[in-house]
């Protein structure tokens, strides 16, 4: 029996296994080199004493068939209890000799063999198993447990509590005790590191490769590039169709693999750390040819920035470059602490691309950046430039100009036809990826639709949006899909699409569900969005809840405007003097606006100060917004106009100045519609214009019924019937009546419960008739509906 080494950690841990594993007839501890095998057996049997006969047999690579075949023609008594240990059977030269070993030990009623190797024995292993006669134990079994290296660091001088984390050596080596002990030796020592990690790797040297053939080892070599291993993988590393099978046939010869499940394999880290330090590099053709596969490997299995780190050791710099720009957007979010490293390991070189890729980072993650800064430094770098850039180069870099603009709510000026661009998707050139050309196009593309949005090309907006969430998608980049469906939902807000204005907004919020921080900004427009559909719909907690999770996100340059103008609206509808003091408010900051923003803002300030009944106020932000010239804004001016007459008891004048809308002169959005026709209704019934009322109602109606607003319950009918409504002025007296006519109670029963007399009730059922101008009670109760009083 071979003395167990110095220090040795007692393991009862593996003494309880092997004692149980020998209740059967034959045992198998089969790991490869180093794990122990050895010292575990030769440690149990100490452990065990004189409790049986025991005979160790170590078997040499010049006698081994000679000694196996002797041990199988002994004929031992029926009561024998022997347990025979044959070390080291991966020496035998003639592998079939084992068997009639076995069966030897199979006859003998209390005979033990246990078989210690490092590959797969020449035995029928499946009809063992089935027969219950065999139990194995592998290098997961016999591999260091943190708490076992911690004893083996304590019998070594140290103290496991002074020395940080000892869980770590055992991750890295998957517990392989020849490393164990070598890291126990020299842990905490940093002068030794370099002459542990030679020691590892002459005894990997030695041990593991040493007694594989050339092709083995290169094997080894190729798929070391490698932290996982699958069947394709394998292949696609190696270029080698049958790596697999052939790993599998190195894992049962002894190579150390750990396997995670039947399709899933990691070598040993220490086995992948020898080999890659011992990898041709790209100097050689051998090794560019096998750096090439292992980019290609990486990046079409979804591990770019991994392909990124191959690229950088290799030293191909420009491809590192061009790769981590495909890989930049779509783990802006996910990989920041990666990607600046990267960044950083490339900032030595005057590249435009780094720049951009920086900027980019920066801008996502630095509230402080400074756009200005960011576009100077890539457009000085753009200068120094020797020859074209490629389509998808340009399309990125008028992605990241167009978000600089936006930034600053497009004070930079960077947008114009070239920016701006035709709806072509930019060409594919040699060694560009689809992947590549999808995500720079959905770039462009979603930038492009946040420009069109903000400078009110609503129709462009929608279709350059959808266009860039689908590129999004292809592309794989969640939070940039979910910033264009945010997107696409408020250009059809405003449009007054709201059925579908939700459905992207729905579509948006889901994207951005799993995400962090990043995922959850780039959806913003969507929550405005949903803002001002409940705002429509008359849903105003629900709209103040939806502006409040935008509000307390740190302010956007673009956004700001379009949350002041929800907040205005909504607080108009409650106390108009308060929305127009937040009005006055922003202006006084001197915003850098759109003109479309312009005219928002502008629109908000009318409509607080016509409800706060300043009417001269009202009319000058009319006059102002005429002013603004923004186009395709007349509908507004005239709507905000008509709705001054009504309000000032000029009715016919309102009608006339909106009736042209009821033919199409000119087309109206949905939004325009319901504004236009519900303003265009109450004034005509007003002013006893019975037919046009009529069909600016089934237009209003109509419009409603397209996107899903409840006619009643829409904003526009709320505040046109509150207009109007505000020059009916009723006393307490006549509204307790006017609440009481709309039941099914007598006219005695609702003085009785008013404590009046029936003379007192007619008496404000008169003045409350003429001031509604009806003649019933039924004309007086539909009155009372339609202006908002009930």
């Amino acid at each position: 029996m071979p003395p167990v080494p110095d220090p040795h950690v007692v393991r009862p841990r593996l003494h309880a296994l092997i004692e149980h594993a020998v209740e059967r007839p034959v045992t198998l501890l089969r790991a490869p080199a180093g794990f122990g095998k050895t010292t575990a057996a030769a440690s149990w049997l100490r452990s065990r004493g004189a409790r049986s006969a025991t005979r160790w047999v170590q078997l040499e690579a010049h006698s081994a068939d000679r000694t196996v075949q002797a041990l199988a023609e002994e004929r031992g008594e029926d009561g024998d209890a022997a347990v025979v240990v044959v070390d080291q059977l991966h020496r035998l030269p003639t592998p079939g000799l084992v068997e009639p070993l076995v069966a030897r030990i199979l006859s003998a009623d209390r005979a033990r063999l246990v078989l210690i190797t490092r590959t797969a024995p020449a035995l029928p292993l499946g009809l063992l198993r089935s027969r219950g006669v065999l139990t194995e134990i592998a290098d997961r079994q016999l591999a260091f447990s943190e708490e076992e290296y911690r004893a083996l660091l304590r019998l070594c001088g140290h103290d496991p509590d002074e020395l940080g984390d000892t869980a770590a050596p055992v991750a890295c080596t998957h517990g392989w005790s020849a490393a164990m002990r070598l890291l126990a030796e020299h842990h905490g020592d940093d002068r030794a590191a370099h002459q542990l990690t030679v020691l590892l790797d002459d005894y990997v040297r030695t041990e593991v490769l040493g007694p594989l053939e050339p092709d083995q080892r290169a094997l080894l070599g190729d798929l070391a590039a490698l932290d996982v291993l699958t069947p394709e993988s394998a292949a696609g590393v190696s270029g080698r169709p049958d790596a697999w099978s052939r790993l599998s046939e190195l894992a049962l010869s002894g190579v150390p693999v750990r396997w995670l499940d039947a399709g899933t394999v990691e070598l040993n880290p220490v086995l992948r750390r020898a080999l890659t330090a011992r990898l041709p590099g790209g100097a050689t053709p051998q090794g560019r040819q096998h750096g090439r596969r292992v980019v290609e490997w990486l990046r079409s299995s979804g591990q770019g920035l991994a392909a990124v780190e191959r690229l950088l050791a290799d030293g191909d710099e420009d491809t590192a470059i061009a790769t981590l720009g495909e890989e930049l957007l779509p783990r802006l979010h996910s990989d920041t602490a990666v990607l600046d490293a990267l960044l950083d390991r490339l900032s030595h070189l005057p590249d435009w691309r780094v720049a951009m890729m920086r900027g980019y980072l920066r801008l996502a993650h630095i509230p402080d950046t400074d756009p200005a800064t960011a576009l100077s430094t890539v457009e000085a770098l753009l200068t120094d430039t020797e020859g074209r850039l490629s389509p998808l180069q340009q399309a990125y870099l008028d992605a990241f100009r167009l978000k600089l603009d936006r930034c600053t709510n497009y004070r930079l000026g960077t947008a114009g036809p070239d920016t701006l661009g035709t709806e072509e998707p930019p060409a594919r050139e040699p060694g560009d990826t689809v992947r590549l050309q999808h995500v720079a196009t959905a770039a462009l593309r979603s930038e492009q639709a946040l420009w069109r949005l903000h400078h009110g090309q609503l129709e462009a907006a929608h279709t350059t949006a959808r266009q860039a969430a689908t590129l999004a998608g292809l592309a794989r980049v969640p939070w940039l899909q979910g910033e264009a469906r945010a997107t696409d939902s408020f250009a059809l807000a405003l449009l007054g699409e709201y059925r579908q204005a939700r459905e992207s907004a729905l579509a948006a919020f889901e994207t951005a569900r799993e995400g962090g921080e990043g995922e959850q900004a780039a959806v913003t427009l969507a929550h405005l969005a949903e803002s001002w559909i409940r705002m429509e719909g008359s849903d105003l907690t629900g709209a103040r809840q939806h502006l409040d999770r935008v509000s307390a996100r740190p302010p956007r340059p673009d956004t700001t405007p379009l949350v002041v103008y929800l907040d205005v609206m909504l607080t108009a509808l409650g106390d108009g003097r308060e929305a127009s003091d937040r009005v006055d408010a922003f202006r006084q900051g001197d915003p850098v606006l759109t003109p479309f923003q312009r005219s928002l803002i502008t629109v908000a300030a009318f409509r607080a100060d016509l409800l706060a009944d300043r009417l001269e106020e009202a009319q000058e932000e009319v006059d102002l917004l005429e002013a603004i010239g923004f186009p395709g804004q007349q509908v507004a001016v005239d709507l905000t106009r008509a709705r001054i007459l009504a309000r000032a008891g000029r009715e016919d004048e309102a009608v006339e100045l909106l009736r042209p809308y009821l033919h199409e002169r000119p087309p109206l959005s949905v939004r325009e519609a319901i504004g236009v026709m519900s303003t265009l209704t109450v004034a005509a019934d007003r002013a006893g214009r019975a037919d046009v009322a009529e069909s600016a109602r089934v237009r209003w109606h109509a419009a409603c019924e397209r996107v899903g607003l409840e006619v009643d319950r829409s904003r526009a009918a709320r505040m046109m019937r509150r207009l109007l409504a505000a020059e009916i002025e009723l006393s307490p007296a006549e509204r307790h009546v006017l609440e009481h006519l709309d039941s099914d109670l007598l006219l005695a029963t609702v003085a009785e419960r008013l404590y009046i007399s029936g003379n007192t009730l007619k008496t404000h059922l008169r003045h409350l008739y003429r001031k509604l101008g009806v003649n019933g009670r039924e004309a007086a109760v539909e009155r009372a509906r339609t202006l908002g009083l009930l």
